[in-house]
Order: structure tokens, then sequence, then C-alpha cells
């Protein structure tokens, strides 16, 4: 794991899982890369317009899963989800 404070990570490719970032500026059309496979800290600091995203693995999954139910009619379940990240809510469906 990497520890990142306030740095500048401009133009180039970041990996988020397994880093922490505090108080860091992404710039100049980085990418930042997210897998989903362990755990990472996010903490102040600018993500500019420039830069995008590059999903992989479980958080590829998870996308194409929102965009399946969203594109199967269940636009209102979805929305409701942002909705919920929108607020810092997330209700836990119990598990079985």
């Amino acid at each position: 794991m990497s520890h990142f404070q306030e740095q500048t990570l401009s133009g180039k490719g970041v990996t988020i899982d397994g880093n922490t970032f505090r108080d860091c500026h992404f710039t100049n059309g980085c990418i930042l890369k997210y897998g989903a496979m362990t755990p990472f800290f996010l903490e102040g600091g600018t993500i500019d317009s420039t830069c995008t995203f590059q999903l992989d693995g479980p958080a590829e999954g998870t996308v194409k899963l929102l965009a399946a139910l969203y594109q199967a009619g269940l636009q209102d379940r979805v929305e409701a989800l942002f909705e919920n990240i929108r607020r810092n809510s997330f209700p836990i469906a119990p598990r079985n």
C-alpha cells in the first residue's frame, strides 16, 4: 500500500486500489484505475474534469450490472441507489 499526501498526480495512470490519497490533486488527463480488489482511502483533494476512470474486475462488473438493470426497465432502482450515494446513506439488505 502506498501513501500519497499533498501531491499532484498529473497526466498518468494512477491505481486507486490499495492506496491512500490525502489532499492530492489529479490533473491533466490522469487515468484513475479502480478494480475494487483491495480497500483504498481517498480524502480531500481534487479530481479535475480532464481525468477519466478505468474500471476493471469487480468494479467493471458492478457498473455493467447497474447498466443492465437500467436497460431492463429498473431505472427507478438505479436512480434510488444514486440518490442514496448523494445523501451518503447506504441501506444494506439483510444477507441470508
